[in-house]
């Protein structure tokens, strides 16, 4: 563990500003962006957006317009960074196998255009309901209710296009994938039917999805009343959640305890009791991820007060993020988001991990809890007490998604 975030007082080196830390990040409450770096030595360097470094966006989830630079790191412990802007097999259900010459890639002529705001960083894939699986070496077609867990053999660089599939109830991990590298999952619906009063340690042992291979790729999934949504499992590097729509989920929306890379984009996780996880368990003393990053972008994440709770008051929900407490978890990047708490947490905290490196840029906090905001946020934050900011956004996530 860094001893940098312990410093509580640190000098802005040019300037008369004083920033306080305490285990976390210095917030402010202003909408003005600027580059900050932490050197392992304590001292923190500021530079103020100039007239080539501002940009005037219109920010679609409120309507309004405010001045933005185009990036900004916030460091907390360390040495900080700053982020620049095929053959036939067995399938249970209904199944068709199709062998394809690998279409051409068509990327986008310009930057997909975000609900929440003017895009930040570097668009990260196709943004949209068309999202898909782009240059397969093969094509599986998966349809109908599914009646047990999905569990195929794969081969390199596999689409597996499920659409049409359902699973409601099948197991406690319906969807699982190991092996080859390369997958990508098109759609698909997994559907839970646990009663509102199942023990949390029920929903601990239960996920949606779940995946063990490197590059894999899942696009506009549908996941809703299991534990975990997503889980990315040991093996598991360089994912790509894309368009994924996740509600009602009883454990971590998102969990990525093997500590991989990976990016989450253009997704709405809407009601969740922990939104993400980076936490290995207790037994797991060789996952090393501190030179890993993970990026989520373009998304809505909100905490869904639960019934089952791993500890305190029902309802009630963890944090936003669940973050290894000794410093081997990812990198955070976070860029044109809108998360929405609407209560204190009974464990964790609605703050970013401590001790963590952190770029972000254009994210909102619609904070619906009582009095002030219960954690300090760097400045690529704006705390909002509006629900319409949200409504609006998820509104038109739907819009854009409703094929």
């Amino acid at each position: 563990m860094h001893n940098l975030f312990r410093i509580r007082t640190v000098r802005i080196v040019g300037t008369i500003t004083v920033l306080t830390f305490a285990l976390g990040l210095g917030h402010s409450a202003s909408t003005h962006r600027s580059t900050e770096s932490v050197s392992p030595g304590g001292q923190v360097s500021q530079h103020g957006a100039d007239a080539t470094g501002q940009s005037s966006t219109s920010d679609g989830a409120t309507g309004t317009s405010r001045r933005t630079t185009t990036s900004r790191a916030a460091t907390v412990g360390g040495a900080s960074t700053t982020s620049a802007p095929a053959h036939a097999r067995h399938r249970s259900g209904t199944a068709s196998h199709h062998a394809t010459n690998p279409p051409a890639t068509n990327p986008p002529s310009s930057q997909p255009t975000s609900p929440i705001g003017a895009p930040v960083g570097p668009p990260i894939g196709a943004q949209g309901g068309g999202a898909s699986c782009a240059r397969p070496n093969a094509s599986v077609t998966v349809a109908g209710a599914q009646t047990s867990q999905f569990n195929p053999d794969t081969s390199p660089g596999e689409r597996i296009v499920a659409r049409g599939a359902i699973w409601t109830q099948v197991d406690p991990w319906p969807v699982s994938f190991t092996g080859a590298s390369g997958l990508c999952l098109d759609g698909g619906r997994i559907i839970g039917t646990y009663p509102i009063n199942t023990p949390w340690t029920t929903f601990h042992h239960t996920g949606a999805l779940d995946f063990t291979n490197a590059n894999f790729t899942s696009n506009n999934i549908y996941i809703t009343n299991y534990g975990d949504g997503i889980r990315a499992r040991a093996g598991a590097n360089n994912w790509t959640i894309r368009a994924a729509h996740l509600a009602y989920l009883h454990d971590d929306c998102l969990e990525n305890d093997r500590l991989g890379n990976g990016v989450v984009t253009d997704s709405l996780f809407d009601g969740c009791y922990v939104g993400l996880s980076a936490r290995p368990s207790a037994g797991d003393t060789t996952s090393e991820g501190r030179h890993n990053t993970m990026r989520v972008d373009h998304s809505l994440i909100r905490l869904q007060p639960m019934m089952s709770v791993y500890k305190g008051p029902a309802p009630g929900t963890g944090g936003f993020f669940k973050w290894d407490d000794t410093g081997r978890a990812p990198k955070l990047a976070l860029y044109d988001n809108i998360f929405r708490a609407d209560q204190l947490p009974n464990h964790g905290s609605l703050g970013l991990p401590p001790g963590y490196q952190v770029s972000c840029g254009n994210n909102i906090i619609v904070w619906l809890g009582h009095g002030a905001y219960p954690n300090p946020l760097p400045s690529c934050f704006r705390v909002t007490t509006d629900r319409g900011v949200w409504d609006r956004a998820v509104a038109a996530w739907h819009s854009r998604h409703a094929n």
